[in-house]
């Protein structure tokens, strides 16, 4: 008995961090199912999320001054009828109406077609929960790569997941939390692409590049960026071999995921959304009232509106660590080798992997949104 018991300690203390994960990832799950609960407000997106996925011949339902609509009407267009379940053909007709790829259609239609002729908020809710807990356990298998098995590593998951963004994201019955787990699950693939060297991570590179443009257009653009940055540092490194592999595998996701939804050329080419992306461009006024309004959403959304104090904290920390470095360069000026120098911190994570590959991605993340914020015709929260 004294032996279970000290094998049962070892092991939660060996576990101890990934327990913490199950237990964050399960409070947020818990917060997410109590706002789903109280959720009585579709944005209308939302409804076209149905239409979208659920209707036959019907891609959009608006009012019609010619055309009486009955309830009956707008009920066929959010449900999937007994003899629509599974309608596939159907989905990927209302797409390419749209501007939208097909693949979280895809998904929203299989649910409701196990479903039919019912409707429910839950039918929209459950995929972007179950988006957001995959989310979570590959940010935090990212976390306990670049930080090792310690509390850091859990640190990301517990402030995303209980940011108003996350859980918003969590909530809304629409593609932007499919694409945040297509962003994050690339982002993997790189990394481990990156340190592991393990030709296997090709082919996944080429299957996620697919999975995320078929969710939507915006993760081109993050994959794009991340890619590039990939591609120079295997250049630099003389990698001709890797290169070839990674541009190929990269350039097959894409092509894949043209073959299987041509009508991407359409969406770029004639819809609204692809002519007013296109001149919002080049729009240097668009882009400085696009940046102070999502600086207004991202202090509100993910820093509860103490971005301006975090930000000064932060910056009074690093002057206190030169303060320090400082300091000690003048107290132990006849043994320098005790001393701490700033200097020598950088010095001593130069050569970092880990923190090569932070940066990379920090810095991607951050010409990622100036992009998405240029082009968007919205300023909204989904579309960083």
């Amino acid at each position: 008995m004294v032996r279970e018991d000290y094998n049962m300690k070892n092991w939660v203390r060996q576990h101890r961090i990934d327990l913490l994960f199950c237990a964050i990832t399960l409070l947020q799950l818990g917060l997410l199912l109590y706002y789903g609960n109280e959720k009585a407000y579709f944005f209308g997106d939302e409804i076209y999320t149905y239409g979208l996925s659920n209707s036959v011949g019907t891609p959009f339902l608006t009012p019609d001054s010619d055309v009486w609509r009955t309830s009956q009407d707008y009920k066929d267009y959010v449900m999937v009828g007994s003899d629509e379940r599974f309608r596939y053909d159907s989905v990927f007709a209302n797409q390419a109406a749209d501007v939208h790829p097909p693949l979280y259609y895809c998904f929203i239609h299989t649910v409701c077609s196990f479903f039919p002729d019912t409707f429910s908020k839950w039918y929209g809710i459950i995929p972007s929960m179950v988006f957001f807990v995959l989310t979570n356990c590959l940010l935090f298998y990212l976390s306990k790569r670049l930080f090792g098995n310690t509390l850091k590593s859990a640190l990301p998951v517990f402030i995303w997941g209980f940011s108003a963004l996350g859980i918003s994201m969590g909530l809304l019955i629409r593609m932007y939390m499919m694409q945040i787990f297509c962003i994050v699950l690339y982002t993997v693939v790189l990394f481990r692409l990156f340190m592991d060297k393990r030709k296997r991570d090709y082919f996944y590179v080429a299957v996620t590049v697919c999975l995320g443009f078929l969710t939507h257009y915006h993760f081109v653009i993050y994959a794009f960026l991340i890619s590039a940055v990939f591609s120079l540092w295997l250049l630099y490194r003389k990698q001709f071999r890797d290169f070839l592999l990674f541009a190929l595998s990269a350039g097959g996701g894409i092509a894949a995921g043209v073959l299987v939804f041509p009508a991407v050329f359409s969406h770029i080419e004639s819809t609204t959304h692809g002519r007013e992306a296109a001149k919002n461009a080049t729009n240097l006024q668009h882009l400085m009232e696009s940046w102070k309004e999502y600086y207004k959403i991202v202090n509100q959304y993910l820093f509860g509106g103490q971005l301006k104090w975090i930000v000064l904290v932060l910056a009074a920390l690093l002057l206190l660590m030169l303060l320090c470095s400082l300091l000690a360069k003048v107290k132990h000026k006849r043994r320098p080798e005790k001393a701490f120098y700033f200097q020598d911190v950088l010095k001593r994570h130069a050569l970092s992997k880990n923190l090569r590959f932070l940066i990379a991605v920090t810095g991607v993340c951050i010409a990622y949104c100036l992009v998405v914020i240029n082009l968007s015709l919205y300023r909204d929260a989904r579309y960083i």
